[in-house]
């Protein structure tokens, strides 16, 4: 299972995420992290790449597009010490030239913006689409706790924090609080694998090995 998850909650309960970043947007603002932030904070949890400032790559050319997302994982490779191997395209716009590209520039998986609303897993790595948005989190989880296949299933829920700042919203999935009754209800399950998008992958590529 791989989320956007409030780091406390997460670490608490044990939920490993996977936080893509726009390295050019580090400490641009009060309220984003800085770059010094980004091998601590992070810490147990993935950090993949979003490019450098978060353009729509479908309509860039070719080497801005490489530039954008060469420049963003070698940034966050020196950050955090760590390899980059994820990729998340920024509004979920992509095309077979962009997904050449990601694909050329070392990245093993991007993942999309298109829910699928199940359990299973896409098999074209470089489209990799979420289960859901985490405004559905609370109502997946529950049916992948509830469903009784012996298939191996999934659970990708994707979202962004500021979506979570929502605090005199009466929409209740705009709050960390549901955030962390989602991570509550599914850490109570102990035969939940919590992992990050790139464990998940491995371990589907091991499969089929």
């Amino acid at each position: 299972m791989t989320m956007v998850v409030n780091m406390t909650a997460g670490n608490k309960y044990g939920i490993r995420g996977t936080f893509n970043l726009n390295s050019g947007h580090l400490g641009e603002k009060s309220g984003i992290i800085s770059r010094e932030e980004v091998r601590t904070l992070y810490q147990g949890h993935e950090i993949a790449s979003h490019t450098r400032s978060h353009p729509d790559l479908s309509m860039l050319p070719s080497e801005e597009i490489r530039l954008q997302i060469r420049a963003d994982k070698e940034s966050l490779e020196e950050l955090s010490e760590h390899s980059i191997r994820g990729f998340a395209y920024p509004f979920g716009t992509y095309d077979q030239r962009v997904a050449d590209i990601v694909r050329e520039l070392g990245i093993e998986y991007a993942r999309t913006v298109s829910d699928s609303m199940d359990f299973n897993i896409s098999r074209d790595f470089l489209a990799l689409s979420p289960t859901c948005h985490h405004k559905f989190a609370m109502e997946m989880g529950r049916r992948l706790i509830e469903s009784k296949s012996q298939d191996i299933e999934t659970m990708i829920v994707w979202g962004h924090s500021y979506e979570l700042d929502g605090f005199m919203s009466s929409d209740i999935t705009k709050n960390w609080d549901y955030i962390e009754n989602f991570v509550r209800m599914m850490h109570n399950d102990n035969s939940i694998w919590f992992a990050t998008t790139i464990e998940i992958v491995d371990y589907v590529r091991a499969l089929q090995g």
